[in-house]
């Protein structure tokens, strides 16, 4: 019996430790019951299990059987992982060709967007070129678009149309152009709204800057549309309303006594050779 009893000890203590605490006790009362009753004197085969009784393991010590009916196991479960969250698709870099229609006009683009995921919103620079100039010239010229691949923004260029300017200068110096709601200031907003939209561009971070007659228009925006743009850059351009029309502007260009009585609450940088005698 000592030899039995040590043997259910360890049986049940293996069942406890495996988390199976009710067999245990079941297994320890079934057999110390049999035990005390002299059951476990006499060899003798398992008694059969009624018909209805439930599924049983015989458990054999010394060749003394015991049954105690079998508790299924709980199954299996493995470890439920966290979904990971996907990736932003990588964007390739581009530089594509667009076309802006609008009350005021039409207007070619070029737009560069720099490669990357793209999750947050970026910056957004207006580049206007000089006189004779276009898109491709200016972006290849001011090597803008390797900037904006290195840093992370993007690049709007607009075209001006010989329809409008013969020689494609930005109309810097007429009163209808340096208008908040008309003119060329106004379509140039408007395509900027529209690049907006169209991208996932921040718009507390839309800048503007131009060469030249460009560099006018660019000074324009920045009084004009001050709630657009967040800086303004302007090389070998002139001021706001410095010119009221063809003739002063040729006069303002040469002389360089034009001066704009207009404030502008935009930071401005403005970059000017000495030596320059066009402007």
């Amino acid at each position: 019996m000592s030899t039995l009893f040590k043997k259910i000890m360890q049986e049940a203590t293996r069942l406890t430790q495996s988390g199976q605490l009710q067999d245990a006790t079941r297994a320890i009362q079934q057999a110390m019951a049999r035990v005390t009753e002299g059951f476990a004197t006499t060899k003798a085969p398992a008694r059969p299990a009624p018909a209805n009784a439930p599924a049983a393991s015989p458990w054999i010590f010394d060749g003394y059987v015991t049954e105690v009916p079998t508790k299924p196991s709980a199954p299996v479960t493995q470890p439920v992982e966290a979904p990971t969250q996907p990736t932003a698709p990588e964007a390739p870099e581009s530089f594509i060709d667009g076309q802006f229609e609008h009350a005021l006009g039409t207007l070619q683009y070029k737009l560069y967007t720099p490669p990357g995921p793209q999750t947050q919103p970026m910056p957004l620079v207006l580049m206007l070129h000089g006189c004779t100039q276009n898109p491709d010239d200016f972006a290849a010229g001011t090597g803008m678009n390797a900037v904006a691949r290195e840093h992370g923004f993007a690049v709007l260029y607009p075209a001006q149309q010989p329809s409008a300017n013969s020689q494609r200068c930005w109309n810097w110096f007429k009163p209808t152009d340096q208008q908040r709601d008309g003119g060329e200031a106004a379509l140039l907003a408007a395509l900027v709204r529209h690049v907006m939209s169209q991208h996932a561009v921040d718009p507390r971070r839309v800048y503007v800057a131009g060469l030249s007659a460009g560099g006018a228009m660019a000074s324009i925006l920045g009084h004009t549309h001050p709630d657009l743009f967040a800086a303004v850059g302007v090389h070998s351009g002139l001021a706001c309303g410095a010119a009221s029309g063809l003739i002063s502007a040729l006069s303002v260009m040469k002389s360089g006594n034009g001066r704009s009585r207009l404030q502008s609450t935009v930071p401005t940088i403005i970059f000017h050779g000495d030596a320059d005698t066009v402007v």
